[in-house]
């Protein structure tokens, strides 16, 4: 994993790349680029909640029902899960938390 210094990506080099979420992707390279601090991010710099927000698909629209939020909640954990990102435990707390959400329900 690369380094990050005051917000910088610190390439094998030593020239730092700027980070502006500071995600340890930089933002030439980052397709989230807003990412709260903190979230696991995978290698395009994206958070489970960048990938499936609660608010509809990531492509935009609504979610038809609660249902579809906790399956692709679950469906991208599990890609996390499997890039090593995040442990099983954490897996499972992610689509705990999805599940007891109101994502999707009607209002």
């Amino acid at each position: 994993q690369p380094q990050v210094l005051n917000g910088q990506v610190k390439k094998r080099q030593g020239c730092p790349e700027p980070d502006s979420d500071a995600d340890q992707v930089p933002n030439d390279q980052d397709l989230c680029p807003d990412t709260p601090l903190g979230e696991v991010v995978n290698v395009d710099g994206c958070s489970i909640s960048d990938l499936v927000p609660c608010e509809g698909p990531h492509d935009g629209g609504t979610w038809k029902n609660h249902g579809q939020y906790v399956s692709a909640v679950a469906h991208v954990a599990n890609e996390f899960l499997a890039q090593g990102l995040i442990t099983p435990e954490e897996k499972d707390a992610i689509v705990s938390a999805a599940a007891r959400s109101d994502c999707g329900k009607k209002k």
